[in-house]
């Protein structure tokens, strides 16, 4: 079995990779509308893969219950082992979510700095989130909340 770290960061590079690749055609909603896609990135990584994206993106089904920005996320992903969702969200609310999870019971494993953009693991023993935090703007910022299921 792949260690969970291991999983966490390959669901967070296969995230930004789909994300920023997306953002460089000329329509990626329109691209991701075909179910198409869904099937073969689903195949390429060996699972179901359900994609939302857009203006009406929203957290897919069975999204668990885990301190989540508020604000509606540009995409969505759910697949077998879990769940990815992209926000654009301010500091103060990068700060409230990071308490939120301490305060739900949840420990920073590890993070990796890498210059403007940060890497935080955090684990409650049930769930593992990996948090890819890049600077938008002076006060957003472009957050890819990943959620897998800790292994038992």
């Amino acid at each position: 079995m792949i260690p969970t770290s291991r999983r966490v960061t390959g669901t967070v590079i296969l995230t930004f990779g789909l994300v920023f690749g997306m953002a460089a055609c000329s329509n990626p909603v329109e691209m991701l509308m075909n179910k198409g896609v869904e099937s073969a990135l689903g195949s390429a990584i060996g699972s179901d893969l359900s994609i939302d994206t857009g203006k009406g993106a929203s957290l897919p089904e069975g999204w668990p219950d885990v301190p989540t920005p508020k604000t509606a996320p540009t995409y969505a992903l759910k697949a077998e082992d879990g769940y990815t969702a992209g926000f654009l969200i301010n500091k103060s609310e990068m700060n409230q979510i990071i308490s939120d999870l301490e305060t739900q019971g949840f420990g920073e494993e590890s993070s990796v700095d890498l210059g403007d953009a940060k890497i935080l693991y955090y684990d409650n023993g049930t769930y593992n989130v990996a948090i890819m935090m890049a600077p938008e703007s002076d006060d957003e910022i472009m957050l890819s909340y990943t959620i897998i299921k800790a292994s038992e």
